[in-house]
């Protein structure tokens, strides 16, 4: 029961405020955030912003000269037993998520072309020219699959004529490779096999190449949201859906078949992964695909491990180091593109209950994701779980346990409370940001009594301009009705579920708990093989966020982890906060990463002072903590157990007042 003297308690204090001037959340430093905390001490595996001298977009390189790429035999079975004057081949490089389209795409964009964004928005038919090659011939010699052009394909069917903004690769290595490109096209069928050369590389982070094919009568122009579910319903990502009306290609061009291959991991074990699907052609047939298997990179073409009836074979050789160069960057870099992904150092403050923390570096405007996670009570996922709510297109869950291992082990002393990422990326003036976030519970996800999930999975943001910072303020407000899988808000996620759990009739969560901003100009730091520069860095991804609506206890302290990831959360690169040992690449696979089997702490305690006096979260204590504090508590909210037993009574008064008086 509810003591209502210890309202009279409250009058008895001093209601004198601390007030302080919080940071711009701007992703820029400022002269409140003092010291840098941590410092990066390892070269960017994930590509360095740094301008070329001088450049020029409309001279894109010398593809024409590669011969070393991406190979298929594709029996003309596996794709309806077509004549070579019958066959017509659309290509195209995405993010690993499917969801955002390079410029690399056979069939070409003019010269200086932006990557094309969200996949489902694309038409073709709005892009000069024909973005898919037929014109295939036959040959009595067959070419050796190995990755590398053979005399028998004869000439090229098309040569790149735009500059790749999924990076450039310079590793030389045959088997992995640090950026994705399209340089040309070969097709030749030999007996009873077609064979496809994609000269370029493939990217070894898990960004996808798919080849869609027509060959036989129908066909979708215009993608279908309900093909066979492939590679995580990959395939479909490209169709019909909320995001827009799916891919759409050239009239004269229909799929009937889609062929898929991506790579990733660290040499000597990067690995191909491959997928097939015939796709439906009319409401009646369902289509069919298949997870066609793996194989290491360079150990031959035949995959294993998967369904292949058709015997289809694909390997790569990703040594180019030539062909179409990278994007032209602003010379004195730009605040909204980067080429390049890094993380250099960390800034953080605490004004009241608000944490201010400013990762700097950059991320590549190519989608790739920077994962945050903060562990801020006694509980959280010490192993980052499988069944957490469903976001970004289940990404969070892309890193938990799985099939593929285990989930993210992190050290010991580090079990995160809350997952923040942030991913942006397009051309100017047309830059897309984006943010995600999900409370972490030691348990998973809250259900209600009938089973369905009531924590909510939180996003925010679009187009840069009007999204700086991302301001998570809603309006979206998903209200579970006992039918919903999942529920999603655009207000902040633990405090969505608290407003809706104790005002259900009228929810009105506070807008702004959480704030996301990224000055992505920095052309220092670390590069592809020197860390020295980290710590003279003062922008990039800036986070101001609640430290209740992180889940904070009001005791414990504050710590941070997080890295850079690829676009589908499926490839972690070597830029993780509290470092790695001298010479680490990059990192791989999240599910079966374990924090504790490498050297050091893979997270940092934030040396902020927070008080938890700030109630309301403004970043002052004042009056009105008091007055916010005596209403939730009138009214029973949940908000007002300020000492976390499960009970709202004197107890919470007293410890309010003891956090108050300590900090005001």
């Amino acid at each position: 029961m509810k003591n209502v003297r210890s309202v009279a308690i409250l009058g008895l204090v001093s209601c004198c405020g601390l007030a302080t001037a919080q940071p711009v959340v701007d992703g820029a430093k400022d002269a409140s955030y003092g010291a840098i905390q941590w410092v990066q001490n390892i070269p960017t595996g994930f590509g360095d912003n740094v301008p070329p001298p001088s450049c020029d977009e409309n001279n894109v390189g010398n593809p024409g000269a590669v011969t070393t790429g991406i190979e298929f035999k594709i029996p003309l079975a596996a794709i309806g037993n077509p004549s070579a004057g019958d066959i017509k081949i659309a290509g195209f490089v995405t993010d690993g998520g499917y969801g955002f389209m390079s410029n690399q795409i056979i069939g070409g964009l003019p010269a200086g072309s932006a990557n094309l964004g969200e996949s489902r928005v694309v038409n073709l038919n709005s892009v000069a020219g024909n973005q898919w090659r037929g014109g295939i011939g036959s040959s009595g010699t067959a070419p050796v699959v190995d990755g590398t052009l053979d005399a028998s394909y004869g000439t090229a069917l098309f040569t790149q004529t735009c500059r790749t903004g999924f990076g450039n690769s310079d590793t030389g290595s045959t088997t992995n490779a640090n950026g994705s490109e399209i340089d040309g096209l070969y097709a030749v069928v030999v007996g009873n096999d077609l064979y496809v050369m994609i000269t370029g590389n493939m990217e070894s982070n898990f960004n996808k190449l798919s080849l869609l094919i027509d060959s036989i009568a129908g066909g979708q122009n215009t993608m279908a949201g309900d093909n066979p579910d492939v590679d995580f319903n990959g395939l479909n990502r490209l169709g019909t859906g909320n995001e827009g009306p799916g891919l759409t290609f050239d009239t004269g061009f229909a799929a009937d078949y889609f062929i898929n291959m991506t790579n990733g991991g660290d040499a000597p074990n990067t690995t191909i992964y491959a997928n097939y699907a015939r796709l439906r052609p009319d409401a009646n047939d369902p289509g069919e695909g298949y997870y066609l298997g793996s194989h290491v990179n360079g150990a031959g073409p035949t995959l294993s491990g998967g369904n292949n009836p058709n015997g289809i074979e694909i390997e790569i050789n990703n040594s180019n180091t030539a062909g179409v160069d990278g994007p032209c960057p602003p010379p004195a870099g730009d605040r909204n593109t980067a080429v390049g992904s890094e993380i250099d150092g960390v800034f953080a403050r605490a004004d009241g209950a608000i944490l201010s923390v400013l990762v700097t570096g950059n991320l590549q405007t190519t989608y790739n994701k920077i994962d945050l996670f903060f562990d801020v009570n006694s509980g959280g996922q010490q192993q980052l779980r499988g069944d957490n709510v469903d976001i970004d297109f289940n990404g969070l869950n892309r890193m938990g346990a799985g099939s593929q291992g285990n989930g993210i082990n992190w050290d010991a002393g580090f079990a995160p409370d809350h997952w923040i990422a942030f991913t942006n990326g397009g051309t100017n003036p047309n830059v897309q940001v984006f943010a995600n976030a999900a409370t972490l519970r030691t348990d998973g996800p809250l259900y209600n009594l009938d089973n369905f999930k009531i924590d909510y999975g939180a996003y925010d943001g679009g187009a840069k301009a009007t999204n700086d910072p991302i301001p998570f303020d809603g309006p979206r407000l998903d209200i579970q009705n006992n039918t919903l899988g999942n529920v999603f808000t655009e207000f902040s996620p633990r405090e969505a579920q608290l407003e809706v759990f104790n005002n259900p009739s009228s929810p009105a969560p506070t807008a702004g708990l959480t704030k996301l901003s990224i000055d992505n100009s920095n052309i220092a730091g670390v590069t592809g093989t020197d860390a020295s520069g980290a710590a003279a860095v003062t922008t990039g991804l800036e986070i101001q966020v609640s430290l209740w609506e992180l889940g904070w206890d009001g005791v414990s302290p504050i710590k941070l982890a997080g890295f850079i990831n690829n676009g589908g959360h499926s490839f972690v690169s070597n830029q993780v906060i509290g470092g790695l040992p001298t010479g680490t690449g990059n990192l791989g696979e999240p599910r079966t990463l374990n924090f504790a089997t490498i050297a050091g702490d893979q997270f940092i305690t934030l040396n902020v002072s927070p008080c938890a006096g700030d109630f309301n979260s403004d970043g002052v204590v004042d009056f009105f903590d008091y007055l916010d504090f005596v209403a939730r508590f009138s009214a029973n909210d949940t908000r007002a157990d300020f000492n976390r037993d499960g009970v709202i009574d004197f107890f919470d008064y007293l410890d309010f007042v003891a956090a108050f008086s300590s900090c005001s």
